[in-house]
């Protein structure tokens, strides 16, 4: 009996302290918890993802950034994920930039596609880490859509290739292959001359330096 009222006021105590920190979050907060809660539902659902993790930067309650990133069954190719990446993208913005009580709190009053940001991890039929030549990862952030693969054999990713674009070239290279007017290949060279800069696991760590 008495173990069952020690449990009791415990569970009490806790839930009381719950929604008091519930309450401590701010309005800007709590706007911001509602809208990655809605696109975690409906990117996940309509593009057939997993959501794993998310990123805000708001200091101050300045809401600066905003990112979601997402497990999807794999492989894809460069021109697929591309096009998930751009879609994603353009809904999650689209959502954000209307939804009034979020928008009440942004110094401009919308977001830019440069302050928000999808991650997408293709993974194996086993849920699996994919290994190069297959793309591990493929982020669209603050503008900047990047393409990774991973070395072989390593029991953690290890980055083997990274290939970058802008905004505005995977744009462009998604309405060509939309158009079927240039059949997208992803040779080194190729790649180059199309706008990626593609760089090895050294070079990225080189330009980080």
């Amino acid at each position: 009996m008495r173990l069952s009222q020690a449990l009791l006021s415990l569970l009490l105590l806790l839930s009381c302290f719950t929604c008091s920190a519930c309450h401590r979050r701010c309005p800007e907060e709590r706007a911001v918890d509602r809208a990655l809660a809605r696109n975690i539902m409906c990117l996940g659902t309509k593009y057939h993802m997993q959501p794993v993790g998310e990123c805000v930067r708001m200091p101050g309650g300045d809401i600066q950034y905003l990112e979601l990133a997402f497990k999807i069954q794999g492989p894809l190719q460069k021109a697929e994920a591309r096009k998930v990446l751009v879609h994603a993208c353009q809904d999650f913005l689209g959502d954000l930039n209307s939804d009034a009580r979020l928008c009440g709190f942004l110094k401009n009053h919308s977001l830019s596609i440069e302050e928000v940001g999808i991650t997408i991890l293709p993974c194996s039929a086993s849920g699996g880490v994919l290994h190069d030549p297959e793309i591990g990862k493929a982020e669209l952030i603050e503008g900047i859509a990047l393409y990774s693969t991973f070395e072989q054999g390593s029991a953690f990713p290890s980055l083997k290739w990274e290939y970058e674009e802008s905004y505005e070239e995977a744009l462009y290279m998604l309405s060509l292959t939309m158009n079927e007017a240039s059949p997208y290949r992803s040779n080194h060279k190729l790649a180059q001359r199309e706008g990626f800069v593609a760089r090895s696991s050294e070079e990225v760590q080189q330009q980080k330096c």
